[in-house]
């Protein structure tokens, strides 16, 4: 829940409870360039805040920016002013797979998986990205994210994965030859067993069955149980509220105070 009382006098931030800090935004604008007469569209400057073992919502109208400000969290695009920080670590000019590599975690709302190697395959790429992350952090955290790279470990966070996402019969075949709620499945199972330190969720819940959602609910609720900070946006308000400690407001690319859920 905010905790409004630990809020600095003047400061740009908003804090919650948890004092370790999983993103960090400060000043960060990112504007498009404007058509003749109208406003641009875009991110104003806006600093955030926010800590690990919490689940945020981000909402707003369409065209309000959360897409974009998704897009400058993962890399996809860099801020023309402003820093961002994972896990107090600064990201602002990184590439994506680097940010990968700092423990970030993107589930977009196009398919992200290697459509030509096999599901088990895709949890192993996963596999080696969360080995080089914990191998470079000292979080306090980290005991919680089970960093066994044995063989042995990798092929039980694997089959833990696949049965949590109900794939465990679909490991080896290829991505391409899965429907298109399976390959979601298959990328919720490899943010399993990448465990990252912050994720964000574009649309999770569109086009997905109802025992879809409820995965999607349980998986959720074991990322902020080992210690993630999960920023979601979806058009579905009411999953966003019931999942969500706290809700993030977007007004025409302008960050608004959060929300208690």
């Amino acid at each position: 829940m905010l905790n409004m009382k630990n809020k600095e006098p003047n400061s740009p931030y908003l804090t919650l409870q948890t004092p370790e800090s999983a993103l960090e935004l400060r000043g960060v604008s990112y504007l498009y360039p404007s058509m003749s007469g109208h406003p641009p569209r875009g991110i104003h400057p806006c600093s955030l805040k926010l800590t690990r073992g919490q689940v945020y919502g981000l909402i707003g109208a369409n065209g309000a920016g959360k897409t974009t400000l998704f897009k400058l969290i993962s890399g996809a695009l860099t801020p023309q002013i402003g820093q961002i920080y994972l896990s107090k670590r600064e990201v602002t000019h990184l590439p994506q797979w680097r940010r990968v590599r700092c423990g970030l975690g993107y589930l977009t709302q196009g398919d992200s998986l290697v459509s030509h190697m096999s599901v088990e395959w895709n949890l192993k790429i996963g596999l080696e990205a969360k080995k080089r992350w914990s191998q470079s952090t000292s979080s306090s955290i980290d005991h919680l994210t089970n960093t066994d790279h044995s063989t042995e470990g990798m092929k039980e966070s694997i089959s833990f994965a696949l049965a949590k996402v109900g794939l465990s019969q679909q490991s080896r075949q290829s991505v391409m030859s899965l429907s298109g709620g399976e390959r979601r499945r298959a990328e919720m199972a490899r943010l399993l067993v990448m465990r990252p330190q912050v994720i964000l969720l574009d649309e999770p819940f569109a086009a997905i069955d109802e025992a879809g959602l409820s995965m999607m609910m349980d998986i959720i609720g074991l990322a902020r149980a080992w210690g993630a900070l999960v920023l979601l946006t979806d058009h579905q308000t009411q999953y966003v509220n019931d999942i969500c400690q706290s809700l993030l407001i977007l007004d025409k690319g302008k960050l608004q105070r959060p929300q208690l859920s």
